[in-house]
């Protein structure tokens, strides 16, 4: 019984080996030969057949319309090739007109740089322009640096006068008024200029364009808060002569408001004319706004002196009532 299938199987081979045909080659596994006895294994054909089955397979993948894309997969947003059929597709035909034009292509960047000639004229401009800085800054150097000193020296001369009680004090007083004012200017001034010659000596410049423009803006800020200054201070004053005469207190809330207007008209005026100064040759706005910053410097200063005067009049007026009463 354990020998009955091998027994089949072996029969069954055997039979499909010998049937019977008309062809000269099969293309069975066993093949009995025409023109010689016995049997034998077909091998090479069937791999003949292996062969044909992989080209025919390869074709069909290289194909036009294997290659194509189905409008489904269009339409869900599939646009990618199979890799595999890129790289065995041979045969893609002549590229379309439109994927060769020239507005599709890249056109070369041309270059953007200087030459070498524009580069050294430039480096030549800006040493001179640094040289001419250098001669100026010297000159600055010098005038406020003297101004400075003489200032100094007057302020610090007039205050010892006074506590040794020199009978000449009262007439350094008339002279050392001016100077502080001077010194007042001068000494800011000096401090931007020693700043300019550091960086000179680092061949930097201390005003170009971004410093300028910043010096600029504060000059013209400064003139329209002068103005703005100025016009109420004047008003101040008309108030408190109108308030000594009709209502007191008015005149007092006026020359509070005077005493206030008249010290932010001096910060505005000194701290614009000292940038005005310091960029005057570099911007024409800030030279225009210089004029009018010293002309309502001296009218402010002319207000404050008529106040002053106002005040010890009526403080003397009244000091003289006392008494006569």
């Amino acid at each position: 019984m354990r020998f009955f299938p091998l027994l089949t199987l072996l029969v069954v081979l055997v039979m499909s080996g010998c049937k019977t045909s008309n062809d000269v080659v099969s293309d069975g596994l066993f093949q009995k030969r025409k023109h010689r006895p016995g049997y034998h294994l077909n091998w090479a054909q069937r791999s003949k057949h292996h062969q044909a089955d992989v080209k025919e397979e390869r074709r069909q993948w290289t194909s036009t319309d294997s290659t194509s894309m189905d409008p489904q997969d269009e339409r869900s947003g599939s646009r990618k090739l199979q890799p595999l059929k890129r790289i065995l597709s041979a045969d893609t035909g002549p590229l379309h007109p439109s994927v060769l034009s020239p507005r599709k292509l890249n056109p070369l960047k041309k270059w953007q740089g200087k030459s070498l000639r524009e580069t050294a004229d430039e480096r030549s401009e800006e040493l001179e322009e640094l040289q001419d800085h250098k001669i100026r800054n010297e000159r600055n150097l010098n005038i406020t640096g003297i101004l400075s000193a003489l200032s100094l020296a007057a302020y610090i001369i007039y205050y010892v006068s006074i506590l040794m009680a020199v009978p000449m004090a009262p007439a350094l007083g008339l002279v050392v008024i001016p100077f502080t004012l001077l010194l007042r200017y001068t000494f800011p001034l000096l401090i931007i200029y020693i700043i300019e010659r550091l960086k000179l000596k680092n061949d930097e410049l201390f005003f170009n364009e971004k410093r300028i423009r910043f010096f600029e803006d504060t000059t013209l800020a400064m003139k329209r808060v002068q103005l703005l200054t100025f016009i109420i201070s004047l008003l101040s004053v008309i108030g408190f002569i109108l308030g000594l005469l009709y209502f007191p207190a008015a005149a007092l809330l006026s020359l509070l408001t005077f005493g206030i207007s008249i010290f932010i008209l001096g910060l505005a005026s000194w701290i614009g004319i000292v940038t005005a100064l310091a960029v005057k040759r570099f911007s024409r706005d800030a030279k225009r706004a210089l004029i009018q910053l010293i002309i309502l410097q001296i009218l402010g200063n002319i207000l404050l002196v008529f106040m002053a005067v106002l005040f010890l009049l009526l403080l003397f007026g009244a000091l003289t009532g006392g008494i006569v009463i």
